[in-house]
């Protein structure tokens, strides 16, 4: 528990001291994440893109891109929410509709299989 209590100190004062570079390991943090789980998906954007659409710097031009806006924007809500976020089915179908919003399909349903 000491030990606990050290690292929390030490992460305050990093906060305090350094927040340029706890903003840059975050941003570095959001941009590797949302390649990379869009990647395990197969989606794909040209190298460079994926730092653009994060930051919002670019709009998307295909339908990849528009997968990596959706996934921005759920990611960036549970960076922004997570104190206060409680898993439901309801949260699961927002974020689902919040995923697909930049394509054709319609998200925030679930698939019925017969």
């Amino acid at each position: 528990m000491r030990l606990l209590g050290e690292f929390r100190g030490r992460q305050t004062l990093y906060a305090d001291q350094f927040p340029e570079v706890l903003t840059t390991l975050r941003r570095v943090a959001i941009v590797q994440s949302t390649e990379s789980s869009n990647r395990i998906e197969g989606i794909t954007v040209a190298p460079g893109r994926v730092e653009a659409l994060v930051s919002k710097k670019a709009k998307p031009r295909d339908r990849s891109e528009q997968e990596v806006a959706g996934y921005r924007d759920v990611l960036a809500s549970v960076h922004a929410n997570h104190a206060r976020l409680h898993l439901s089915p309801e949260l699961i179908l927002d974020w689902h509709r919040a995923l697909y919003r930049f394509t054709d399909e319609k998200g925030g349903k679930w698939k019925c299989y017969s």
